[in-house]
């Protein structure tokens, strides 16, 4: 007989848990297709756009979802992992799915689940699309959660595929190189359907894969164009024989390159005339990633998140807040998982943070402070670091001497930058919310 099913998503999320903790990875296809099949879902027609790629994918997906809302479709999507809530990975048409809806969709795979051993991921991801089917939604955007070929996303065809970027990250899984971590995320394309990608310097292996497959490649400053200045966006390309030309006169609160990549992958599923200047200019103003370069005021200082957590992550980060010098110095609180970079990640922000502090991070792949900081001294005085346990004394640390005229800057594994965010949620922050001045 099988046990009674929790009445509630935390009792859902519970048991998922206790199944499979949710950072044990568990690749591969075979088990989820078995329950997909008893499941019986379709996804939309023509209408479903998958995203990978190891940094830029969330902010992709975002504004592909509201490229889609502002042109009058319904969207469901998914994003990996959650940064406060689990809801975040459910949205249906712009909002977070509620605990009801979601419940539900756990309750529909458990019962077609029938014994085969899902991960944590794998249930949660079959049951997003219980939600969408249920919603009758015309098209969904889907956030590949690690690597492409044997992600659990994988499991549907996408008509558009959208490849952000390529960078050294979770080399225990998807290869220690660039080109193998591309092989692995080019698993995504489908036969003649198109590419779109968010820079040009793509591994060999995704641009052969891609031509192997038949796929129209669509590449930055190649087949599309954009600029930010002058606090305007614009975008245009030619699909066929037709130019669309898109302008906004705001900036993308995302980076511009990844709100590009979506543009493109937008005009490709629903047509060259299907976005008109007024959607492009609404998805620009109101599409929020939140702890992805976000900046806040707590308590009159200045807080910038970042979930920046591998090399490459860095160097964008770094990039950005060089392009908005601050008067004062920068003091930096950054955790990481046990298999990231430090050394890598740390790198690109040297000439930027004056003071750092390491703070442990909790989990099974967690990583104490005290072990980063051995990492670090080879790179940074220790007169300019410290070490803490809680992230909270940490963050009163920070606070405690730092001044209107610096920057305070929060990053590394979600866990860190998550409750930093809780922390200080009963700040200036949770009066004022985001600051409208995007990074771009």
């Amino acid at each position: 007989m099988q046990p009674p099913s929790p009445d509630s998503l935390a009792g859902w999320l519970a048991l998922l848990e206790r199944r499979h903790p949710e950072a044990v990875f568990r690749l591969g296809l075979e088990r989820i297709s078995k329950v997909w099949r008893r499941l019986g879902l379709s996804p939309p027609a023509g209408r479903l756009i998958s995203v990978a790629g190891t940094n830029g994918k969330g902010s992709c997906t975002l504004f592909c979802e509201a490229i889609l809302k502002e042109a009058g479709l319904s969207v469901g999507t998914t994003l990996s992992p959650h940064l406060d809530r689990f809801n975040e990975r459910i949205r249906i048409n712009g909002h977070e799915a509620s605990d009801e809806t979601i419940s539900a969709g756990m309750a529909a795979v458990e019962q077609a689940r029938r014994g085969v051993d899902l991960s944590y991921f794998e249930h949660a991801i079959l049951s997003a699309f219980c939600c969408f089917d249920q919603a009758k939604l015309d098209a969904w955007v889907l956030e590949v959660g690690l690597g492409g070929r044997l992600d659990a996303v994988n499991l549907v065809d996408a008509d558009v595929a959208i490849i952000s970027t390529i960078g050294i990250d979770h080399t225990k899984w998807l290869g220690d190189s660039r080109e193998a971590i591309g092989r692995e995320k080019a698993g995504i394309l489908r036969t003649g359907n198109p590419l779109v990608c968010g820079n040009l310097n793509m591994p060999n292996s995704v641009m052969e894969r891609a031509a192997d497959l038949g796929c129209r490649t669509y590449l930055p400053k190649k087949q599309y164009e954009f600029c930010s200045t002058d606090g305007c966006f614009r975008f245009n390309t030619v699909i066929g024989s037709y130019s669309v030309e898109l302008h906004s006169d705001a900036l993308p609160l995302v980076a511009a390159e990844n709100a590009a990549a979506a543009t493109m992958a937008c005009l490709l599923l629903m047509g060259a005339g299907s976005i008109s200047d007024a959607a492009f200019d609404s998805a620009c103003r109101r599409v929020r990633n939140p702890g992805r370069l976000e900046e806040r005021r707590v308590d009159e200082l200045n807080v910038v998140f970042d979930l920046a957590h591998n090399p490459q992550a860095s160097e964008f980060l770094s990039g950005q807040l060089t392009r908005k010098p601050i008067g004062g110095v920068t003091r930096a609180i950054c955790g990481f998982l046990s298999d990231k970079d430090v050394v890598g990640i740390m790198m690109p922000l040297l000439e930027l943070v004056d003071e750092w502090a390491f703070v442990d991070t909790p989990g099974a792949r967690g990583r104490s402070g005290g072990e980063v900081a051995r990492l670090a001294e080879s790179l940074i005085s220790s007169r300019s670091f410290r070490v803490y346990e809680r992230l909270d004394a940490a963050i009163a640390w920070m606070k405690g001497v730092s001044c209107a005229s610096d920057r305070l800057l929060v990053f590394g594994s979600f866990a860190t930058v998550g409750e930093a965010r809780r922390i200080l949620q009963d700040g200036e922050c949770a009066r004022h919310g985001s600051s409208d001045a995007a990074f771009n």
